[in-house]
């Protein structure tokens, strides 16, 4: 049963029983879905799932040694047809935007090449202006339109690909893991971009990604894959509030568990919340961490470090030794520190203090290893260096889901799908994920699940025992954490 957009119809894209097969082996095994009029719809799962292969299929950019078969309409055009609707009413942005340009031509001209081959009465002046202006809407200056690819930044050549499959106002966009060679903040411009022109133009769009933040903050609706089949299918909130499928269920749960659907924090001004927050901490760029052993035992206490006036913080042994905690040593008014090996072979001897017979010596200040038990006023115990990157709950839980009672704190490992994808041509009976199931039975292994409505027409699922899912989807995989 297809995946159905609500409140259409008609859907502007139609797929039934698609499958793709080489040498006999089915990549693709009888995928249905339709797409409405200004959606954006996302095909998500793990590499090899099939996801790029269905995206170039749905354009007749399926490989020639491909065999398709199945049914794919975009609105009264078959996929026999669709070649012909490239850059009319079909556009594709792909993931390599470098191997997509032609390294032989400016990039300008080649946005105007494909003006014209729409507009064919149209000047090659007023192409290049129409190419120029279009350029400029994705932030690319006038300027570089006569540049050619490999004189452009990854960023730029991306924002010219989308430019171009944008330029001729196309019906439907398939853009297939466009961000995967960007860095983070290059990768939210371009998903920026991206809704932008697709607002412009009205078009739908089909996202094809692994990012599941991606999926989160710009699509409507998705369809999971597994092993070239669906897994689930429904409208974005519902299903990550609510998995049905275990292998999304296990997808979600992979998830930092500071950033639960519909709290993630803001990351890039795409997103909901406040930049560069995460659970438990504030955000503030004039708050710096404490780095000497002194300031991190002061922030411990809960007071405030604030930099010596006239001098900075001992950063030899010898100072670090006379310099009591909580005291900023002088700076020598004649001489600097030693630094020639004479130099340094005198200076202990004049200021390394004796140490009475029977007694112990002083820890240095910031080193509590050495200090003596029992004098905790002598070398006051040092905090943990915060750590930059996102926190994770303070405790491992254990099979019953409760934290250690007793032990240090330690750092929880987010839950994993345990093994690996099955290769298309090893394919195991019945359900591809019960190997990796923990629900799985007699029946997943030898029966194939069908897509079916899971609660309403709007949810659909392709489980045996979709209704037995615990309501958290880490459960289903803490013995992976």
């Amino acid at each position: 049963m297809p995946t159905e957009p609500t409140g259409m119809d008609e859907p502007l894209l139609s797929v039934r029983d698609l499958r793709i097969a080489f040498d006999g082996v089915e990549a693709v095994r009888g995928l249905s879905f339709d797409v409405s009029d200004g959606e954006v719809f996302a095909l998500v799962g793990e590499s090899g799932a099939g996801k790029s292969l269905t995206a170039r299929a749905l354009l007749g950019m399926a490989p020639r040694e491909a065999t398709v078969s199945g049914d794919v309409r975009l609105r009264g055009h078959d996929g026999a047809s669709m070649r012909a609707l490239w850059g009319r009413r079909v556009a594709f942005v792909p993931q390599d935007s470098l191997s997509a340009l032609s390294p032989v031509h400016p990039v300008g001209d080649q946005l105007a090449a494909a003006v014209r081959s729409v507009r064919r009465g149209l000047s090659r002046r007023d192409a290049r202006a129409l190419a120029a202006d279009a350029l400029d809407r994705v932030g690319i200056p006038a300027d570089r339109a006569r540049a050619y690819p490999h004189e452009l930044s990854g960023g730029m050549r991306q924002r010219a690909v989308i430019a171009m499959a944008t330029i001729n106002a196309p019906e439907l966009v398939v853009a297939d893991e466009p961000t995967t060679a960007l860095d983070p903040d290059l990768r939210h411009q371009v998903l920026r971009l991206l809704a932008e022109q697709r607002e412009a133009t009205g078009a739908a769009l089909v996202l094809v990604t692994h990012d599941l933040d991606v999926v989160r903050d710009h699509a409507d609706r998705l369809l999971v894959m597994y092993a070239g089949r669906h897994a689930e299918s429904g409208p974005v909130r519902e299903v990550f509030a609510r998995p049905h499928a275990p292998y999304t269920a296990g997808l979600l749960a992979s998830l930092p568990p500071e950033s639960p659907p519909g709290a993630t924090p803001e990351v890039s001004p795409l997103r909901k919340g406040t930049a560069g927050t995460t659970a438990g901490t504030t955000a503030d760029a004039t708050v710096v961490a404490p780095t000497t052993p002194e300031a991190r035992a002061e922030t411990a206490a809960g007071t405030t470090h604030e930099p010596p006036a006239e001098a900075d913080a001992p950063t030899t042994p010898e100072a670090r030794a006379k310099t009591p905690a909580g005291t900023t040593p002088e700076t020598p008014a004649e001489s600097d520190a030693p630094t020639t090996p004479e130099a340094r072979a005198k200076t202990p001897a004049r200021t390394t203090p004796k140490t009475p017979a029977g007694t112990t010596p002083e820890a240095p200040a910031g080193n509590p290893t050495e200090t003596p038990a029992g004098n905790p006023t002598e070398t006051p115990a040092v905090a943990p260096r915060e750590t930059p990157h996102r926190a994770m709950p303070d405790a491992t839980p254990d099979a019953t889901g409760e934290a250690p009672a007793e032990g240090p704190a330690r750092r929880r490992r987010l839950p994993a799908i345990g093994g690996t994808p099955p290769a298309p041509g090893e394919l195991p009976d019945g359900c591809a994920f019960a190997p990796r199931c923990p629900l799985a039975d007699d029946r997943c292994r030898t029966e194939l699940p069908e897509p079916g409505a899971a609660g309403d027409a709007a949810r659909q699922v392709s489980c045996h025992h979709w209704a037995r899912l615990p309501a958290s989807p880490a459960e289903l995989f803490l013995e992976h954490v």
